[in-house]
Parts: structure tokens; C-alpha cells; sequence
């Protein structure tokens, strides 16, 4: 056994005592990933928020799309806190249909977690949202956003 230097102490001669996982991205990642293998349900998220102005055209694609047409979910079991579906749901207008054994309080989760590590022109965006209307994100998350509280 060497004797080891007490000023030293645990981290022995690594330089940096670096602390957590290397893997704090992994929300971001998955998120990505989800969006360049399913293209299709971002397009039907933004075919569900364009607003027509002519009543004409929106008469005429009323009438030739089938009335029962829901929007698509996306299914996130063990969605833990809830990073993925906060990311999905509020950025990407995505709905999300999360599956824990336990509660999660998503809008706080995308308030601490996902909002201080987005980009900030889309940070400074939700900002002032925010302001306009404080309850934007808890909205946002009503309408999109869903939990299943079960075992599995």
C-alpha cells in the first residue's frame, strides 16, 4: 500500500472532484432522439396550432377530415420527474401520456429543471410569457400533459 497524501484525501491524483453523473443530458438526448425518428408527431402538433384565417378553408378541411381525428400521444413510462414529458409537452407541443408509480409535479420540474438549460432566446421567450400570463405553464400542461399513477 502506498501512503496516501491527507491533503489529498479521497480523490487521490485526480485534479478535479467532479461530482454527479456524466449523463445530466440524457433528457435532451432522448427528446431529440424521439423527434428525428418520429417526425410525424411534431407535424401534427404544428397542423394543430396553425390558426386559418380565411373560414372558407377551414370550412372546406373541416369537412374532409374525419371528425373523430385525435391528437397523438406519446407514451412515456417511468417518466420519473417528469423531464422528458416537460420537454415534449411545453417546446415541442407535444401531448404526453406520462406512467409512474408516483406523482410528479411536472410544471415545477420544467419551471427548475428544463427551462435554466434551454437556449436563451427560447428562455427569454417563455420568460416573458410568463409574465404576460403566470399561469401559462400549469395551462400548458392541463391541455397536454397527463399522468397514470400505477404499478407496473
Amino acid at each position: 500500500n502506498k501512503d496516501k497524501d491527507p491533503k489529498k484525501g479521497k480523490r487521490g491524483n485526480r485534479k478535479s472532484a467532479r461530482h454527479g453523473s456524466r449523463n445530466q443530458h440524457r433528457h435532451k438526448s432522448l427528446v431529440k432522439w424521439i423527434l428525428e425518428t418520429f417526425p410525424h408527431i411534431t407535424q401534427q402538433a404544428d397542423n394543430n396550432n396553425e390558426k386559418k384565417n380565411d373560414k372558407e378553408e377551414q370550412a372546406e378541411e373541416e369537412e374532409a377530415t374525419p371528425k373523430s381525428k385525435k391528437p397523438q400521444h406519446v407514451l412515456d413510462v417511468a417518466g420519473g420527474k417528469g423531464e422528458v414529458a416537460a420537454r415534449l409537452a411545453i417546446c415541442h407541443n407535444i401531448h404526453i401520456l406520462m406512467v409512474d408509480p408516483r406523482p410528479a409535479n411536472v410544471s415545477q420540474t420544467f419551471m427548475n429543471s428544463v427551462l435554466p438549460r434551454l437556449p436563451r432566446k427560447w428562455r427569454d421567450r417563455i420568460k416573458s410569457r410568463l409574465e404576460e400570463d403566470p399561469c401559462m405553464i400549469h395551462d400548458l400542461m392541463e391541455e397536454r400533459f397527463s399522468q397514470i399513477t400505477a404499478f407496473f
